[in-house]
């Protein structure tokens, strides 16, 4: 590009960016044009602060005034706000991702993108969707992996941590005689069968095998016939962030699929039925 329209295009998007009343007013006017008033009430802005703004976007050809002071995007507004809204969605699912992976051993960056250049990469990430604990909801990731498994007759894969909350969906498998093989921690088989109603005992069914390694990789992984889902956990071993996509994503499902063998394959494993 051009130094004089980089330059040009780094300070539009500096304005932009300067403060959310430019973009939110943009994204506001994407939906339909609205009057100042209205504008002002929806978004909280400061009247004088809005009628600056407006000004602002105005001159530089974003949005145009009609009747009554109705706003509405203009043609190339349009297309700006559909960039942007992009572009930040992107932004939003890549940070999104970075904090999931950031809790993930090294390891699996190197085995699943070591070899993925940039642009693969981004393609790539169309196929993830991240599910990241907030102050708000600090159990997002584990509730979204039990909204995935009530629905599935099959489940393979290993789990480091206990997560209380999967307690009644293990029940509800063994009760279906669902087909089950999990690699645990010894730690996580004691709660399994203290938490299974039936007791240990009587827990395991022809379909439902658990087996124990004295140890596991740091992230959960679960495989059922359409998803794979990764949980990585902090040091306080609270699901903190899930990485989910389809078994059609050929590179994630292929890694998975080792990943979940190699286990089973590389460290000493004991069947606990």
């Amino acid at each position: 590009m051009p130094e004089r329209c980089l330059e040009e295009c780094i300070g539009e998007l500096q304005y932009l960016f300067g403060t959310e009343n430019r973009l939110n007013i943009l994204f506001s006017l994407a939906e339909r044009p609205r009057p100042a008033d209205e504008l002002q009430t929806a978004l909280d802005i400061p009247r004088t602060t809005l009628r600056r703004t407006l000004n602002e976007l105005e001159d530089r050809g974003w949005i145009t005034s009609g009747a009554k002071q109705v706003f509405s995007l203009t043609f190339g507004g349009r297309i700006l706000a559909t960039a942007l809204d992009s572009s930040v969605s992107r932004v939003n699912q890549l940070v999104d991702l970075s904090k999931v992976l950031d809790q993930l051993p090294q390891s699996v960056h190197e085995e699943l993108f070591g070899d993925v250049q940039a642009e693969t990469f981004l393609r790539l990430t169309d196929q993830y969707s991240m599910t990241v604990g907030t102050p708000e909801q600090p159990y997002a990731p584990a509730e979204r992996v039990l909204e995935v498994l009530t629905e599935v007759d099959r489940l393979y894969g290993f789990m480091p941590v206990y997560n209380p909350l999967y307690g009644d969906l293990l029940q509800r498998f063994i009760e279906r005689d669902s087909e089950i093989e999990l690699l645990v921690t010894p730690s996580v088989a004691n709660h399994v069968s203290e938490g299974v109603r039936r007791g240990r005992d009587t827990m395991f069914g022809e379909k439902s095998r658990f087996f124990v390694a004295s140890e596991l990789p740091s992230y959960e992984l679960f495989l059922t016939p359409n998803k794979v889902l990764v949980t990585a956990y902090n040091d306080q071993n609270i699901a903190c962030g899930l990485l989910e996509t389809s078994r059609d994503c050929c590179l994630f499902d292929r890694w998975a699929t080792t990943a979940y063998k190699s286990n089973f394959e590389d460290r000493k494993v004991e069947s606990i039925a």
